[in-house]
């Protein structure tokens, strides 16, 4: 939101509208002349945004009336203040839940259901706890080794409805990630699978300059199909071209190889 808060117009809906320096560095995210000047990041999580993302909420199922769910974010909240009087650690959760439980009333109020990402949270079992009725949070991670299973098994003790939300592993990079990319899925749909996970939502991202072709995605948009409806704990490592093509033969020479070297990557 850096590059809309950093108006005056629109400053005053930032959480900390002086800007902030707990974030990247340079031109690219951040500053807005030079490294000591900030841009405000974050839209607040104090009552002030409020109005404003109702308003954005009703335009946007009104032209998106097929759907009631919407996706909130609320993720990296890198410069979000703690509630006053408050210890930070406990301030900045009660800043984080007042705000989560307010934008769940708005879309309540609209017969929406809320999804938010969960890296804020994941590690409080105490907000863990306090999550609106009916939320689902998106455990997002997205290497080989993204502790799915960990972090599914706290969600399922406590109740909490969740989704894995692994990534096609394509960005920052020419041609994709594609050992990573499969490892990655199928980890995240095996660990849903075990640990009472609602579904899979597989993410694909333009970070530092969207350097990929879409063509680069296919490969792990075709392997969340598979795995989130087979997640197998038996099925053989992803990690060569021969067992892709054993799972998803003709699909992938067609739309990621363009021809039958099975080349991947």
């Amino acid at each position: 939101m850096q590059h809309w808060l950093k108006h005056d117009p629109l400053r005053h809906l930032a959480e900390d509208p002086r800007g902030t320096d707990a974030l990247f560095r340079g031109d690219f995210c951040c500053s807005q002349w030079d490294d000591d000047q900030y841009m405000p990041y974050s839209l607040s999580s104090r009552n002030t945004s409020l109005p404003f993302l109702s308003a954005l909420y009703g335009q946007l199922l009104a032209a998106y009336n097929r759907t009631r769910t919407v996706n909130v974010g609320l993720d990296e909240a890198f410069d979000l203040l703690p509630a006053p009087g408050m210890r930070r650690k406990d301030g900045l959760r009660r800043a984080y839940m007042d705000h989560l439980r307010g934008l769940h009333g708005l879309l309540q109020e609209r017969g929406a259901k809320m999804q938010f990402w969960g890296d804020i949270v994941s590690s409080d079992p105490e907000a863990l706890r306090q999550i609106p009725p009916g939320s689902v949070l998106l455990e997002w991670g997205y290497e080989a080794d993204s502790p799915f299973a960990q972090k599914g098994a706290q969600y399922d003790q406590l109740g909490v409805r969740y989704y894995v939300c692994p990534g096609t592993s394509s960005w920052n990079s020419i041609m994709g990630r594609t050992e990573n990319a499969l490892l990655n899925i199928f980890n995240a749909a095996q660990s849903a699978a075990a640990h009472g996970g609602g579904g899979l939502l597989v993410t694909d991202w333009g970070d530092n300059g969207h350097l990929q072709p879409l063509p680069s995605s296919y490969l792990g948009i075709l392997a969340a199909a598979d795995f989130s409806w087979n997640p197998n704990p038996n099925y053989p490592s992803m990690a060569s071209p021969a067992q892709a093509r054993l799972r998803f033969g003709d699909a992938i020479s067609r739309l990621v190889l363009r021809d039958s070297s099975l080349t991947v990557g």
